[in-house]
């Protein structure tokens, strides 16, 4: 998952199923500088469980202001 931080300060990617329960923090950084940045996502949950097929939300949160995207599994 491509993010790009435009100004310095605190980061959290997280992802969610369509319940909006959590299935997995990706970046929680207090500090992430300004650019471009990656987070790779294997597909499993915090538990290290892969995540059944669906609908996925990425929620980024940056400085105050955030972002989503819809991501789909199929297995």
């Amino acid at each position: 998952i491509s993010y790009q931080v435009y100004v310095p300060g605190s980061v959290r990617l997280e992802l969610f199923d369509v319940l909006g329960q959590r299935v997995r923090r990706l970046v929680d950084s207090p500090f992430q500088d300004l650019g471009a940045w990656t987070a790779e996502w294997d597909g499993r949950d915090d538990s290290g469980l892969p995540v059944a097929s669906g609908v996925y939300f990425a929620h980024l949160k940056a400085n105050g202001r955030a972002s989503g995207a819809k991501l789909a599994v199929r297995r």
